[in-house]
């Protein structure tokens, strides 16, 4: 493939990740990607058969993110510890788009999980990279015992306050729940 069809598959997909978090799957159009993109919807269907095949490069797009996001984390600190407080704070880093669309994966989840079981696995397995993360890390700050329930609980804290904030669009509970999970953090890695 040429480089100018590699720009032009990394538009849509970028195009549709955008659009897909800020309004769902089920109400962006080819044509609102075409738009987006600055791509005529014809060629599409040069890289993309269907929505769906858009849907799974989607996906893939977020899980490269979230592995990028983890990065970023072990980048910030040496400090396992520090690594994961800097996960929490990613509540504050990204407040607007929480308050304004929720989690781009988790309500990505919840709108496949009512009509695309199949790439619901998808997602699956990003939430997946990010527990096994937590988990790693948790061990390494000397949590081994309790790393797996500890990873799950780090998990619902986050989605739940992203779901929370976004449906009440209330950054004063955003930031208050950021702190209170940073301190709870806190004080179970620092208790050992």
């Amino acid at each position: 493939m040429k480089q100018q069809g590699l720009n032009n598959k990394e538009l849509i997909v970028q195009a549709a990740d955008q659009l897909f978090y800020e309004h769902g799957y089920s109400q962006t159009s080819f044509s609102d990607i075409a738009a987006q993109a600055g791509i005529p919807r014809g060629n599409f269907y040069y890289y993309f058969k269907t929505k769906d095949d858009i849907l799974t490069a989607v996906l893939s797009f977020r899980h490269q993110q979230i592995e990028e996001m983890l990065t970023a984390c072990e980048q910030h600190s040496d400090d396992v510890k520090q690594q994961l407080i800097y996960l929490i704070e990613i509540l504050i880093r990204e407040e607007d788009n929480i308050i304004n669309y929720g989690c781009p994966i988790g309500t990505m989840s919840s709108e496949l999980s009512k009509s695309f079981t199949a790439l619901q696995q998808q997602v699956t397995e990003i939430f997946e990279t990010l527990r096994q993360w937590l988990d790693i890390k948790l061990a390494a700050a000397g949590l081994a015992d309790s790393s797996k329930p500890l990873s799950m609980d780090i998990l619902a804290r986050l989605q739940g306050t992203t779901v929370l904030a976004n449906v009440y669009h209330d950054i004063d509970f955003l930031r208050r729940s950021a702190q209170q999970h940073k301190l709870w953090l806190t004080g179970i890695l620092y208790a050992n």
